[in-house]
């Protein structure tokens, strides 16, 4: 008999264990599994110089003049360096004819010959300039193209042209951004409610060099949050004003935060944001050179416990332009969702600047790196 209850009550340990992890692994709108620690990044000294970052030890995509160099780097002979180019035109008010084509407006004067991809136009009378800008898009097209984000409603009818003249300069998202999807092995490490994520990289600003936009830089996107339905929600980044002043921005929770810590020009910078995802009170915060620049421990990071996130851009969009040519210096990129070892002042988790001494491997897990 004694054996009997024994046996029974094993049984019952064995259902609860199983019926425990049913509700962990297929409840994922109550209940989500912990992520596994993952580590990645980018070895400038791994890639091929003249060639964008996105082999094995790099990014998933990169913009068209975001290439290896051996001209800076921050710890190692080499590293990625972006460059906004500068509009070929002398001036700002070269008019172009234009005829409407869907939801392109194919330059029938040739006007746009030679000019850059990605350099940013304004278009009179409208009001969404943003998303206005030169590209190669259009497969039928020999010509450049204005494309135009489905919605913005350019004031111009069927048969005839808008009045378009060049603006400050490239946005950059065409030319300089360093993109990484989180994507290891084919497999995407999504992070749920609760879970954290750390981003540090290593800037150079070179001179000469301007932070004139409107209103804002992205300098470093740590995350994108999608819904359960995988509609975008927002990013998590840290960005720069037209002075250089860093700002915190969570376009999930609205809201954005100024610092009075400024980005200078031609030395090596260490910016590090830190995110915990929660649909409740979030916590991000920002570093510059292992000194805490702002805190937000009140403001939401999901809209619901089942958003996910995922994804990092590093620059990739100048609101408003650039009004000049220039070029900035990108060296020891790391992300990880594994606590640090490192401490700020307050005691706070964080890479910092020696993040290959200060982050140790996770007992019986892989640390997985790689595009």
């Amino acid at each position: 008999m004694l054996e009997r209850l024994i046996k029974f009550n094993s049984s019952l340990k064995i259902c609860g264990i199983l019926w425990f992890t049913f509700l962990v692994f297929h409840l994922g709108g109550l209940f989500y599994p912990p992520c596994f620690a993952w580590t990645f990044e980018v070895n400038s000294e791994e890639l091929e110089v003249g060639q964008k970052p996105v082999a094995s030890a790099g990014f998933s995509d990169a913009g068209g003049l975001t290439l290896v160099t051996s001209s800076m780097a921050h710890n190692g002979t080499k590293s990625i360096k972006m460059t906004y180019p500068y509009p070929i035109w002398s001036h700002t008010s070269k008019m172009i004819s234009f005829s409407r084509e869907n939801n392109a407006i194919i330059d029938s004067s040739g006007g746009l010959e030679g000019l850059p991809r990605s350099t940013q136009l304004l278009v009179h009378g409208s009001r969404h300039n943003d998303g206005v800008f030169v590209t190669s898009h259009k497969a039928d097209s020999s010509a450049n193209t204005i494309w135009i984000h489905a919605g913005y409603g350019l004031p111009v009818a069927e048969d005839e042209g808008p009045a378009v003249s060049l603006s400050h300069g490239t946005n950059g998202f065409g030319v300089c951004r360093a993109y990484s999807n989180w994507s290891f092995d084919g497999i995407n490490r999504k992070l749920h409610e609760g879970d954290e994520v750390w981003g540090r990289a290593f800037f150079f600003f070179q001179s000469p060099w301007t932070w004139e936009c409107a209103p804002r830089v992205k300098l470093f996107r740590i995350a994108r949050v999608l819904s359960a339905t995988g509609n975008h929600l927002g990013w998590i980044s840290i960005l720069s004003e037209k002075n250089g002043f860093i700002m915190l921005s969570n376009e999930v929770g609205k809201a954005e935060r100024a610092t009075e810590f400024q980005l200078e020009p031609d030395q090596w910078i260490s910016l590090e944001i830190y995110v915990r995802f929660s649909s409740n009170k979030g916590i991000i915060r920002i570093w510059k050179n292992e000194a805490l620049v702002i805190e937000d421990s009140e403001t939401p990071t999901l809209t619901s416990h089942d958003d996910t996130a995922s994804g990092t851009y590093l620059m990739s969009y100048w609101n408003g332009g650039t009004i000049q040519e220039q070029s900035l210096f990108i060296d020891d990129v790391l992300i990880t969702n594994e606590t640090p070892t490192g401490k700020d002042s307050f005691g706070n988790p964080m890479i910092g600047t020696s993040a290959y001494d200060k982050l140790e491997k996770p007992q019986n897990l892989r640390v997985l790196r790689g595009q």
